[in-house]
């Protein structure tokens, strides 16, 4: 678990119905989601109020949840999931995902509001890192912020490793070098067939 400062401490556990009740969703996902998260807790909040940095029009307010999955098997549909609960909260959320009790990976959205409907979200892409205990240590470091949009994109930049162009440069460099990989990752599993071997 993130020690977060105290003034922004919430810990609320929230039922799962909340997140699909009031959104149109497949059969099949609602029941991923169901059986797939055992349970979700609001733990944070990133505000005026609790760390004292101002909003903007973009960013009033940040959450971190912590989502506990049933089982380790289902870590690799995650992001699916995630996305149900971003498209219920009109507010950045940085994600805890465990499993057990055992914190697995931090996750966080790029998330923006809509230029064509003002009161909706559009999510670009998950950006993701196994936890290790230097995070706490560098997350500490990015509260001098001018505003809660600017805290925002250093909590992005902290999954990022290039941290010197723009978010919206960072996010797309990012984005190519994850397509390349899976090119690569497709190349070499076509390479293997070709050989004649069996995985």
């Amino acid at each position: 678990m993130i020690n977060f400062p105290k003034s922004t401490i919430i810990e609320k556990k929230i039922p799962k119905t909340r997140f699909y009740e009031n959104i149109e969703l497949s059969s099949k996902i609602k029941q991923k989601f169901v059986n797939y998260i055992d349970s979700i807790y609001l733990m944070n909040k990133f505000s005026k109020d609790t760390i004292n940095i101002n909003p903007t029009n973009e960013v009033e307010e940040i959450f971190v949840f912590k989502v506990i999955l049933k089982s380790e098997k289902y870590l690799s549909s995650v992001d699916e999931l995630l996305l149900i609960i971003d498209r219920a909260v009109p507010y950045p959320i940085l994600f805890q995902i465990f499993v057990n009790d055992v914190l697995k990976y931090l996750k966080i959205a790029k998330k923006e509001r809509s230029k064509v409907d003002s009161n909706k979200f559009v999510i670009d892409i998950y950006l993701s890192k196994e936890f290790d205990t230097s995070f706490e240590k560098k997350f500490g470091n990015i509260y001098n912020a001018l505003n809660l949009e600017v805290f925002y994109h250093n909590i992005l930049r902290l999954f990022l490793e290039n941290k010197k162009e723009d978010i919206n440069s960072e996010i797309e460099r990012h984005k190519l070098k994850l397509e390349l990989e899976r090119e690569i990752e497709k190349l070499e599993k076509t390479s293997f067939y070709c050989d004649g071997k069996k995985p």
